[in-house]
């Protein structure tokens, strides 16, 4: 996979480092030549996102109107408490210049509510933006219907993956230091 992924890697690499123009480069001279990709993409970019979208709910039937309005407002809120348009749609609009601008929405659990002894998980719904270099696809596959495995690669925290994957919970080690467990004392 990673061999097939070079190329456009690359690519985009070279993209980026225009896009930066040089400015942050120690060999920055005056005969660099004035590049115009950051104005580009900066005008294009708020003629794509001009904010957080609106929803809108509605039903055919009379007795259902005011769930569905309760549904619509309750989803308007979520989507500005969450302010997609600045953490997903303008991040992903500026990699899809450069690249593929693929969003990963998912369910960050962070309570286990107990009703009449069944555990319920409750959570909130998170949408994040996944890099060009992360990005898995299906190497076999030659249209994007043809995927069989698709995904990003990220890191679960030990406990997290321990209670998600409770079956091989004594095979799941951690591999790695995450930022958080981090003291500057310990090594």
């Amino acid at each position: 996979m990673a061999k097939r992924q070079d190329a456009p890697l690359g690519k985009r690499q070279k993209l980026l480092a225009l896009w930066a123009s040089g400015f942050f480069d120690e060999n920055y001279g005056r005969e660099h030549l004035i590049n115009l990709i950051d104005r580009g993409v900066f005008t294009i970019v708020p003629y794509l996102i001009e904010g957080n979208p609106k929803i809108l709910v509605e039903t055919k039937v009379a007795n259902m109107r005011p769930w569905a309005f309760t549904t619509q407002l309750a989803l308007n809120f979520l989507i500005n408490k969450m302010n997609i348009a600045e953490r997903v749609f303008i991040p992903a609009a500026i990699n899809s210049m450069f690249g593929a601008g693929i969003t990963r929405t998912f369910t960050e659990y962070d309570r286990i509510i107990d009703l009449d002894g069944n555990k319920i998980k409750s959570g909130t719904p998170i949408i994040r933006v996944i890099d060009d270099a992360d990005y898995i696809g299906d190497v076999v596959a030659k249209t994007r219907d043809d995927f069989i495995l698709e995904g990003d690669i990220y890191k679960l925290p030990t406990e997290y993956a321990r209670d998600l994957y409770s079956k091989f919970a004594d095979d799941i080690s951690p591999d790695c230091k995450l930022t958080q467990d981090y003291h500057p004392i310990r090594f």
